[in-house]
């Protein structure tokens, strides 16, 4: 029969505890002032808990459920570690020069991070800690690349010196070729392009053999259009002077 009367007031210490509590998160109040207000309300509520025999039930049924709420509570808290272990993997990523041989790895890394501290503003807590943890991996997977990027980078850097050698010679011949035709060209600028252009291949070579393969990999790759345009456009050059004497 006790039981009865205890099913009676369930449907309301329900209510009373679930509304009590989402108000307290609403107005972003700590689990303790929660806690506070759910006991108050269910003691002083018109006095009808704190007067009955089954006081020691509804006291259990309280426990279990501010015990639940502070498992929720516990889980809605800022991802304040997970975001720390991120930055962290950020900056040894960098030392290692994740950002210079690992780049896509390493901006999804940034920008990841940087999407868990948004989330953060709107307390997405959840999301923001998958996010936070999917950079620190991101992280950690650019550091793994590093070394084997970094080989294949100055393999390719290696093989690209005797092109760009190569380029340069053939454009020596062609200013030296316009120059003996008188062709339209501005000697002084062309020889000015051509001595930067031999500092270039010895920069790039210092660099490699600094290790330096990242600087000395961008300088190859600018200096190879650099050479293709000059060319193309002594050719021009030449070839117009052909036609010419046509």
């Amino acid at each position: 029969m006790q039981n009865s009367s205890y099913a009676h007031y369930l449907p309301e210490l329900h209510n009373t505890i679930q509304n009590s509590y989402h108000i307290s998160i609403r107005k972003n109040l700590h689990i303790t002032t929660a806690y506070t207000i759910i006991i108050s309300k269910i003691y002083f509520k018109k006095g009808e808990y704190a007067m009955r025999r089954e006081c020691r039930f509804y006291i259990f049924i309280v426990f279990i459920a501010l015990l639940s709420l502070s498992i929720l509570a516990g889980c809605a808290k800022p991802p304040t570690q997970e975001v720390e272990r991120a930055e962290k993997a950020i900056a040894d990523a960098k030392q290692k020069e994740a950002d210079l041989y690992a780049r896509d790895e390493f901006r999804k890394a940034e920008e990841t991070l940087k999407k868990a501290t948004e989330l953060i503003a709107v307390k997405k807590y959840k999301e923001a800690k998958a996010a936070a943890e999917e950079s620190a991996n991101s992280a950690l997977m650019a550091v793994s690349l590093v070394e084997m990027n970094k080989a294949a980078m100055k393999e390719e850097a290696e093989k690209m010196v005797p092109e760009i050698q190569q380029s340069l010679d053939e454009i020596k011949s062609l200013a030296a070729a316009a120059i003996k035709k008188k062709a339209a060209i501005n000697k002084e600028e062309i020889q000015g392009a051509i001595g930067k252009f031999e500092l270039d291949i010895v920069s790039v070579k210092d660099q490699l053999q600094e290790q330096k393969i990242r600087g000395a990999y961008d300088q190859l790759i600018a200096l190879k259009e650099q050479l293709k345009g000059q060319k193309e456009g002594l050719s021009a050059v030449l070839e117009k002077k052909q036609e010419a004497k046509k």
